[in-house]
């Protein structure tokens, strides 16, 4: 029918959380503004694939940036429902109250009401608060809470950049062949400060079987078939459930693709699993299993991906703007990082593989 507004495209977005609140917050901010951003673009980057600003442009590190550009809408209309998946910490029912969020305490309401996300209510927070056996079962218990057509997982330490759902939305409406989208990702200090540009190139089953997973989950998206054909994460992983079930929906044979722009914050809080002992102790174990590929193949996957990344541009060094929330902030600021490198935290000196 001639004039008729189609119905929105739904992404849903699931944090599991525990013990983080002061993150929380900011994670929560992060996404909230998604509503009111949808035809905000972020700032342009030298290369053009993402969130910065062309090198004429930038200021000294840490300054607020004063340019921004705007994108046209995205089409269709996008409504997003982020779900807080809360192991039980202290004071959360608290927080619900104060961030204005629907509250449920093992599954049943205590607050707030349950209408369906749409174009007239674009958004939507709802905080789930029960007892889980760890990230992954949090996330799994999410998932099973979702109505979105598109979504996504962001841990209390990450933040989407300004526009990234509106810009992810338009990518699946542009790409109907895509099932994952991976985008790239700045690292950061505890205070928002910037110390690595990760360009992400998309990962392949025997690099992430082998070696590691390419991708980081704070840029990744998925269409909802990726849970439907292939299920959810095992919890039994603590700390890799991200690659197994990367690797196991790969295998699978869904297309996984890389858009070359900043879509998300990770900032190192000394509570990131990913160098953690037991992700490699898991990481170690699983490479070593009946399944795996034959171990030679490790270093022909490794150069593969090395090459890939330089194909990419993933090495070079890169001036770049970026806007996020930060403890004890009111809203969010706006800041340029200069000759930002690709190694993974400029305090570990190194990347991986």
């Amino acid at each position: 029918m001639r004039g008729k507004i189609p119905n929105p495209m739904k992404i849903s977005i699931i944090t599991p959380a525990f013990g983080q609140l002061e993150w929380l917050r900011l994670c929560v901010a992060s996404v909230a503004d998604q509503s009111f951003g949808a035809q905000e673009n972020g700032l342009r980057t030298e290369d053009g694939g993402g969130q910065g600003t062309d090198r004429g442009d930038a200021v000294a590190s840490g300054s607020p940036h004063p340019h921004s550009s705007v994108l046209h809408p995205v089409q269709p209309p996008l409504a997003i429902e982020h779900i807080v998946q809360d192991g039980g910490t202290p004071g959360i029912e608290e927080f619900a109250r104060e961030v204005g969020a629907e509250f449920y305490r093992d599954g049943k309401p205590v607050f707030g009401s349950l209408p369906p996300t749409s174009d007239a209510r674009p958004y939507r927070l709802a905080i789930y608060s029960e007892s889980d056996a760890g990230m992954y079962d949090a996330i799994n218990r999410g998932i099973a809470k979702m109505s979105g057509d598109l979504w996504a997982w962001l841990n209390c330490d990450e933040q989407y950049l300004p526009g990234t759902l509106a810009f992810v939305a338009e990518w699946f409406s542009d790409h109907p062949s895509t099932d994952i989208l991976c985008g790239d990702a700045l690292l950061t200090d505890e205070d928002g400060r910037a110390l690595s540009y990760r360009r992400i190139v998309s990962p392949l089953w025997l690099h992430t079987r082998l070696v590691h997973l390419a991708s980081l989950s704070c840029a990744s998206f998925y269409r909802r078939k990726t849970v439907d054909q292939a299920g959810v994460f095992d919890p039994a992983w603590r700390s890799i459930g991200d690659a197994e079930w990367m690797a196991r929906i790969m295998k699978a044979g869904m297309r996984v693709s890389a858009c070359n722009r900043l879509l998300s914050t990770f900032a190192f809080t000394g509570q990131n699993t990913s160098e953690s002992p037991l992700a490699r102790e898991e990481g170690a174990r699983w490479r070593l299993a009946p399944d795996a590929p034959p171990s030679w193949m490790r270093y022909p996957a490794i150069l593969l991906y090395r090459f890939r990344k330089i194909m990419a541009g993933a090495y070079r060094r890169r001036t770049t703007a970026y806007a996020l929330h930060h403890k004890g902030g009111r809203e969010r600021g706006e800041y340029v990082a200069e000759n930002l490198g690709w190694k993974w935290g400029l305090e570990k000196g190194k990347d991986v593989p």
